[in-house]
């Protein structure tokens, strides 16, 4: 016979507590995650800068400004 699925009990919060967790949420993103992602677009634009067709050039650039929300 199979072992039964633990069953997860529901976790009632109020609205302090979702605002306490979106705000340390929220913290860890602008002080971890952004300067990271910042750097990290910032070094790809130059690279992508250097690229000597100017075709793909303006390809790379225009995926880096169009797709920023997504590299984060």
């Amino acid at each position: 016979m199979r072992n039964p699925i633990p069953v997860v009990r529901v976790i009632r919060k109020g609205g302090l507590w979702f605002a306490r967790d979106f705000a340390c949420a929220a913290r860890r993103y602008w002080l971890s995650v952004f300067p990271r992602v910042a750097h990290e677009v910032s070094r790809r634009r130059v690279l992508a800068s250097r690229i000597p067709d100017p075709v793909l050039r303006r390809l790379a650039l225009q995926a880096l400004d169009r797709k920023r929300g997504n590299l984060e």
